[in-house]
């Protein structure tokens, strides 16, 4: 089951898990994955707690700058591992369309490799929006999927997922990732004011200069 709670095939399954791993396993792809978090951790300014929609095992915690930190997760399975990891956080089942805060209620939200996957990412955006205080942040991390992207993909994940697991790994992004960079950033700018964004590994937020975008956006008062 994907971050949208659709349902996989079990060769689908065993790929998304076999693509994590060998993110994790890889040398080239931890790096940029670590420069990412911590330049996520940069932007975070409220200290005192943050709460990160779909956090999955807890991967960023180890980077996280604040007091306190809260994890979201639709899958029970990773919100199960995330809680044995780090007991000392907590962690809740929930989707990003219904987050269970009350309106202006969270000064500090991060989400990171998770907007790409959303069916209906203007009702998630539009609910980070409503849980945010008036003075609060939105931390995002996002895959640009430009040519330098597509250049690692094909040399990395791509070429040593579909070899063991037989799946077409284009076919697989094109269900997962159902929205693309340049849309999440415009819906990003519907909802709220991008106040600093950079590439990652490069600093220019080019999309095809770069694997990721990361970024830290504040509260738009009024929809535009």
């Amino acid at each position: 089951m994907n971050k949208e709670g659709k349902i996989r095939t079990q060769k689908e399954d065993t790929a998304f898990e076999e693509t994590g791993r060998y993110i994790h396993s890889n040398f080239w792809l931890s790096a940029i994955t670590n420069l990412a978090y911590k330049k996520c951790a940069r932007l975070i300014t409220v200290k005192e707690k943050v709460v990160e929609i779909g956090c999955g095992t807890g991967d960023f915690i180890p980077y996280c700058p604040c007091a306190q930190y809260m994890g979201l997760d639709i899958s029970e399975d990773f919100i199960s591992i995330a809680q044995n990891n780090f007991p000392q956080h907590q962690f809740v089942v929930a989707d990003a369309y219904n987050l269970p805060f009350d309106n202006s209620s969270i000064k500090s939200i991060l989400s990171f490799a998770m907007l790409e996957h959303l069916n209906n990412l203007d009702a998630a955006l539009g609910e980070v929006n409503r849980v945010l205080t008036d003075d609060g942040e939105f931390v995002f991390g996002i895959p640009t999927e430009g040519l330098l992207y597509r250049i690692v993909r094909n040399l990395t994940t791509k070429r040593h997922v579909q070899k063991v697991t037989g799946v077409d790994y284009n076919e697989l992004l094109k269900k997962e990732h159902v929205n693309k960079c340049k849309d999440v950033l415009s819906a990003l700018k519907e909802h709220f004011i991008i106040e600093n964004s950079t590439g990652i590994p490069f600093r220019l937020p080019i999309v095809n200069l770069n694997v990721l975008i990361v970024g830290r956006c504040i509260k738009r008062l009024t929809k535009r």
